[in-house]
């Protein structure tokens, strides 16, 4: 039985090759491209803010709180602004709102208590001199504990896996700050993406977009996916139709729905296929990674000033 996993290891690995798709890197090579990526920078832990430091951290995060809530169109507006209003601070700017003030308020660390902000600056972070305040920012999201791989334990998959491991390191040595282990949760992330993506949203527009040519038509949603179903048109959605007809398709009914929502009848058959598509991919929930986490972090540090926003 090994040698038949091997032989189709190698037969995959072949095939690779002739479609000249991804790249053979021996295990040598690697170990010459790892060498050259960056090694994680080493953190002060031991130099910390004094008390006047503290104090000016402090004033300066309770701005970035209230900056925050001022530009967020939501009821945390309204919380801001009650409290101000309370303490005769609704006219203020948040440049001249006064040291006292601020102090009184806490800070505003309440609003990150509560809920009310969905990230926070991290307290043990805040007493290390080496850092600044993007590293101190850290979102209140638990999702990432979740984010663990798969063990793949085919032997065929493992080959692929390395491959395509080696060449995510080759890759980052044209990068000046990636990692070894920023490379290697990049490179994991997207086989993440890739699995996602076949389980869940491949083809699945595409049999929304021909549900919603025969619904048109004057078809029922059921006639309409059972029809499909039978011409095979989807394979990779085959089970899931074959599911729905089985049991119950009214959740696959209430997805179509919510995807065929914008498709009006005045949109041409490309225009419904492309707002299809874009629909498949919000109304699926997909798993949050690091990538998902960092771009969430960087448009928060951008709103409040932290950081500049990239010119477009």
């Amino acid at each position: 039985m090994e040698g038949q996993d091997l032989q189709e290891e190698n037969d995959e690995i072949q095939m690779l090759n002739d479609l000249g798709l991804g790249e053979d890197i021996s295990s040598d090579e690697f170990i010459k491209y790892f060498e050259q990526l960056p090694t994680k920078p080493a953190v002060d832990i031991y130099t910390k803010l004094d008390n006047e430091q503290l104090t000016a951290l402090y004033e300066r995060h309770a701005r970035y709180r209230i900056r925050y809530l001022k530009l967020s169109q939501t009821d945390s507006m309204d919380k801001l602004n009650a409290e101000l209003k309370q303490h005769n601070a609704m006219d203020l700017l948040e440049e001249d709102l006064s040291r006292e003030f601020i102090a009184k308020m806490r800070y505003f660390k309440h609003f990150e208590e509560d809920g009310t902000l969905y990230w926070f600056f991290h307290p043990d972070l805040c007493r290390l001199e080496a850092l600044d305040d993007y590293h101190r920012l850290v979102l209140r999201n638990h999702w990432m504990e979740g984010c663990v791989l798969i063990e793949e334990t085919s032997l065929k998959f493992g080959k692929i896996s390395t491959r395509g491991a080696y060449q995510a390191i080759k890759i980052a040595t044209g990068f000046s700050k990636i990692t070894g282990k920023l490379a290697y949760t990049g490179y994991y992330e997207c086989v993440d993406n890739l699995s996602f993506d076949a389980s869940w949203l491949n083809d699945l527009d595409g049999v929304y977009f021909e549900i919603w040519l025969r619904v048109t038509m004057q078809m029922s949603f059921r006639d309409a996916l059972e029809e499909i179903y039978k011409l095979e048109m989807f394979p990779s959605r085959q089970q899931r139709m074959k599911y729905a007809l089985d049991y119950d398709c009214s959740d696959m009914e209430m997805e179509f729905l919510t995807c065929t929502a914008s498709v009006t009848s005045e949109v041409t058959e490309d225009k419904a296929r492309e707002l299809i598509a874009e629909a498949v991919k919000k109304v699926i929930d997909r798993p949050k990674l690091y990538e998902h986490y960092i771009r969430k972090k960087i448009a928060i540090a951008q709103a409040i000033g932290l950081i500049p926003t990239a010119l477009s």
